[in-house]
């Protein structure tokens, strides 16, 4: 009995509480190998949460720099759109003081004109003094003439009158000079320029509207190009720019291009091309004055197969 009861205190000493101890925090990563080598990683835990946070903060960074790019964009098409709104408002203004001008020029140089051409005439009318008579020094006693109940009137000298006739055919006549002179204005039509693109079926027109006037004086208007067919029927015809046709001609003036020149400008046309039974043929330049008066029309061959060149002078 002695025996089991010192067995059990034993076994009860041997198995007495003991405290457990504090576990680490820290987790440790073991490899191991197929010939039982073992590799350890310890901070594993810290690892995984370094790696989420620099994804975090990545992902982070590239939507706020995203953001600021789309915004950035915005400003810039807007930007883009106000500059080239302001381009065309200067090239328009640009071409209205050029108009302008030449239309000053023009009216000066009438007035000029006029004004010599009515010194020169008032000039040419002025009377001429007449010598006057010898008088003698002893003069005879002439009869007195028979006296009669008519009486003769003497006309003045023609030379002296001057009538409002004479004044308003003289400024008729200054007034169709001048008209004359302003009508001298005289383009040319030089280096026309025609590529068939046969890949995209597109024509492109270029030639240069020169100054041929003998004066210098700048030259304004408006031009147009009519494509046309082999046949004469108006309906098949092409008209840039766009604008109705009456008798064979642009109706609406004003939607030509315009241009104001002292030498020369280039103008460039655009147009599909009709590769088909009712190809075009040939292309119409036509070029008219800021009164909508016609200066030139002149017509080009287009022929297919590439370039169709035809320098003019």
């Amino acid at each position: 009995m002695e025996d089991i009861e010192r067995d059990i205190q034993k076994a009860l000493k041997d198995t007495a509480f003991t405290k457990p101890k504090k576990r680490s925090k820290h987790w440790t990563l073991l490899f191991v190998g197929d010939q039982g080598k073992v590799i350890r990683i310890r901070s594993f835990k810290f690892l995984v949460v370094a790696w989420i946070s620099a994804i975090f903060t990545t992902t982070a960074a590239a939507a706020t720099f995203f953001y600021l790019y789309q915004e950035k964009t915005k400003e810039m098409v807007s930007l883009n759109q106000v500059l080239t709104g302001s381009q065309k408002r200067a090239k328009s203004l640009r071409d209205e003081k050029d108009i302008l001008m030449a239309r000053i020029v023009v009216a000066e140089s009438k007035i000029k004109s006029g004004q010599s051409k009515l010194e020169q005439k008032k000039v040419d009318e002025t009377p001429k003094p007449k010598p006057e008579p010898i008088k003698e020094t002893s003069p005879l006693p002439a009869p007195e003439p028979a006296r009669s109940n008519k009486t003769v009137e003497i006309p003045p000298p023609r030379d002296s009158i001057e009538t409002d006739d004479d004044e308003e055919q003289a400024q008729e006549t200054i007034a169709q000079e001048s008209d004359k002179e302003g009508s001298l204005e005289v383009v040319a039509i030089d280096d026309f320029f025609a590529l068939i693109e046969e890949d995209s079926n597109t024509l492109r027109v270029k030639y240069k509207i020169r100054n041929a006037s003998q004066s210098s004086r700048p030259v304004s208007g408006r031009t147009f190009m009519i494509l046309k067919g082999k046949e004469e029927d108006q309906k098949n015809w092409l008209v840039f720019p766009e604008a109705s046709m009456a008798s064979g001609k642009p109706s609406q003036i004003n939607n030509g291009r315009s241009f104001s020149i002292t030498r020369f400008k280039t103008i460039r046309f655009k147009a599909p091309y009709q590769n088909g039974d009712k190809p075009f043929s040939s292309a119409t330049i036509l070029v008219y004055s800021t009164a909508g008066e016609l200066l030139l029309e002149k017509s080009f061959p287009i022929k297919k197969g590439g370039e169709n060149s035809i320098p003019t002078n």
